[in-house]
């Protein structure tokens, strides 16, 4: 059986911020300012260090490849809550009309303490 990839119909409604999605700022070196729509997922990754295994939580997002043609480690994700992520790794899907992006919460002293 053969999956059809994803038409630009389906990825509308997914990537609609009335459904799925938010909207953020996506940080390049190009482009400082671009806005993109994404679809945020919060993840549990498990890091095993020989006799010690850690848990820490991450977030993945998904992007259309018409808004960022070209993620790169360490462009920043600015959420609307404020909230800066890091992009760690991205994959791009069949028919690279999508990325997925692991990200890491950028946590600074300052949005600590004034929580």
């Amino acid at each position: 059986m053969t999956i059809p990839l994803e038409t630009a119909a389906d990825l509308a409604t997914y990537f609609s911020t009335s459904e799925f999605a938010e909207a953020a700022t996506y940080c390049t070196d190009f482009d400082p300012d671009a806005t993109v729509t994404l679809i945020l997922d919060d993840v549990r990754q498990e890091q095993d260090f020989g006799a010690v295994s850690v848990n820490g939580a991450g977030r993945t997002a998904l992007v259309r490849a018409s808004e960022i043609a070209i993620p790169a480690k360490g462009d920043k994700v600015t959420l609307a809550n404020g909230d800066v992520l890091t992009v760690r790794d991205f994959t791009t899907g069949a028919g690279g009309t999508i990325h997925e992006l692991d990200l890491s919460l950028d946590v600074s002293v300052e949005r600590v303490l004034l929580k």
